[in-house]
């Protein structure tokens, strides 16, 4: 008797707006179906069981759930069930801005939108409440015409509903030949859009900004971050919901410490010059915290494969394997427009570790230990074998390839407290190329 079991890989959520119905994304063909939530219901019971198991757990006839099967197997929903890496929680969660908050910004942080168009390109997932949504669509039908709708579904996690969201898979629909946004000053203008590529940190009454690299235009500086406190602030209150610290700080897997003097060691890490300098300034002021205790041995550049043959995230395949960027056309082509990064690769190094640190980004991790390491192996990725040429564009590049790498899940799923601190701080000296 055929034993069918459902793809572990399909992403499937409740439809934001129709009730009853689920929407299922398929990875692999890029496909999206709509399905009764009671179908998806009874499909999930595939898990390797004959079919007349499945009837008698579900209370239907065998007849009923072979011809269901036949139907969904049609639509690719069957295959071997893959051991999916589980996923882990960060240490930070989205909360409420506070009433009374103050904006923090590193003395060193700068940036200008110089219109390499690289974010409108990248295919991002801009989320659109129905309101806004709609001023899309009205938005649409007067800049693209009628027969075009900019606004599409999108999935975000298993068992979450979906998204209501800007349909641009490969480009934003409102982007014109010259690189610029055409819905820019009006209504329409997503607030997602409006914040990038600033992100926003929040420990207590304290918000600390920062620069996000995943576009060309943060290769280049520009106004001081000092400059723009009053704009950073509208920013964050027009996203509500910030990323916000704990209370208590896990260091690693068996040291947790107050989130007060974790905060503290990481944001004073920046004052440091180089990347390697502020990433073993962060892990000798945590091993501190933690009393120095364990340590297990560092793998140096062996964690790069070691990592790689466990994930199939696009992002963090490249990254660990030394692959390009999954656009390194565009965006190779968008920074020799502009006449390619200021500084060298060690300089765009620091700024990228500066950023990631000062923005509080190791709590995206289950452990700062962990955090600390993922930020080591891109630090190390961006200024070691470069080409002779180009290799101000090259370290940008992987610049932008680890700042996507690093915000995925998939990134602290793999690593999830594998080293304990000291460990971590042995890996950084290992992974320095000046100290090699």
């Amino acid at each position: 008797m055929t034993r069918r079991t459902l793809r572990s890989d399909l992403i499937a959520g409740p439809h934001p707006v129709e009730a009853g119905v689920w929407l299922v994304y398929d990875p692999v063909t890029g496909r999206q179906f709509e399905i009764p939530e009671a179908g998806w219901a009874l499909a999930s019971a595939f898990d390797g069981r004959p079919v007349p198991a499945i009837a008698g757990a579900t209370g239907m006839t065998p007849e009923v759930v072979a011809g269901f099967a036949d139907r969904i197997a049609a639509l690719g929903f069957f295959g071997a069930r893959a051991r999916p890496i589980e996923r882990v929680e960060p240490q930070w969660s989205r909360a409420p801005l506070g009433d009374d908050f103050e904006i923090e910004v590193h003395p060193d942080a700068s940036f200008e939108c110089t219109g390499a168009g690289t974010c409108c390109e990248q295919g991002y997932v801009i989320p659109l409440s129905p309101k806004k949504a709609a001023a899309v669509r009205r938005a649409g039908l007067r800049v693209l015409g009628p027969d075009a709708d900019p606004v599409g579904l999108v999935p975000t996690r298993p068992g979450q509903p979906w998204t209501l969201a800007l349909d641009n898979e490969d480009v934003c629909p409102f982007l014109d030949d010259s690189k610029r946004c055409r819905i820019h000053e009006g209504a329409a203008y997503p607030d997602a859009c409006r914040v990038f590529p600033f992100v926003f940190a929040q420990w207590r009454g304290t918000v600390f900004a920062s620069v996000a690299h995943r576009c060309a235009c943060g290769a280049f500086g520009g106004a001081s971050l000092r400059a723009q406190r009053r704009g950073l602030a509208s920013r964050a209150r027009r996203l509500g919901r910030v990323h916000t610290v704990p209370e208590a700080s896990r260091v690693d897997p068996e040291v947790e410490v107050a989130s007060e003097e974790a905060v503290d060691v990481l944001i004073g890490a920046t004052a440091e010059r180089s990347a390697f300098a502020m990433l073993r300034a962060a892990a000798s002021g945590l091993v501190a915290l933690s009393g120095g205790r364990r340590r297990r041995r560092a793998p140096g550049a062996r964690l790069f494969g070691s990592l790689a043959e466990r994930t199939d995230d696009a992002f963090v395949d490249a990254a660990l394997t030394g692959a390009p960027h999954p656009r390194s056309r565009e965006v190779r082509r968008a920074l020799r427009r502009m006449s390619g990064p200021r500084g060298t690769a060690q300089a765009q190094a620091a700024r990228f570790v500066r950023d990631h640190l000062f923005g509080l980004r190791p709590y995206h991790y289950a452990t700062l230990a962990d955090g600390l390491c993922a930020l080591a192996l891109a630090a190390h990725r961006v200024v070691t074998d470069l080409p002779a040429r180009d290799a101000a564009i090259a370290a940008r590049e992987r610049v932008m390839l680890w700042e996507e790498a690093l915000t995925t899940d998939a990134l602290p799923s793999l690593l999830n407290g594998r080293y304990d601190i000291q460990a971590v701080a042995a890996q950084i000296d290992a992974l320095d190329p000046e100290s090699a």
